[in-house]
């Protein structure tokens, strides 16, 4: 990891600790939560980037995105994934499957995979967004 990406690294780190500061119920566990949340952002920067690296320059070069409005996109994107990582395991996979999935699943597909009838997918995709909106709003997006 270069120096620029450990600076990278350590942004978002501080972002996030600053962001959750809130929600740190023990003070004497700041250390070893820094520390963790340092580890999991420097293996998800470095997995992030190693594909990213690659493909950067022919991507802003085919769009019509500044490299500005790349990286807001990028940051975006960092924090949907965070926000969705505090969702629990339903409104996550749910979620996932809607929005994430390349191509996208049937509803009838989906409710075998998450054993819940179509008719509920759209209510639940419904509560599970506002609950993802709340998180979100929390970290400051």
């Amino acid at each position: 990891m270069s120096p620029q990406d450990s600076d990278d690294v350590f942004q978002i780190v501080f972002t996030q600790v600053y962001r959750s500061l809130g929600l740190l119920d023990h003070p004497e566990a700041f250390g070893g939560w820094v520390s963790t949340i340092a580890r999991r952002e420097s293996w998800r920067f470095k997995r992030r980037m190693e594909p990213l690296a690659e493909s950067t320059e022919a991507t802003i070069e085919g769009s019509s995105m500044s490299a500005d409005e790349s990286i807001e996109t990028t940051e975006q994107r960092f924090l949907v994934e965070r926000g969705l990582e505090q969702l629990d395991d339903r409104c996550r996979r749910l979620l996932t499957l809607l929005f994430f999935s390349d191509p996208a699943p049937s509803y009838d597909e989906i409710g075998d995979r998450l054993g819940m009838s179509v008719g509920s997918i759209g209510p639940t995709r419904g509560r599970c967004l506002e609950k993802l909106r709340r998180i979100l709003g929390r970290m400051g997006f």
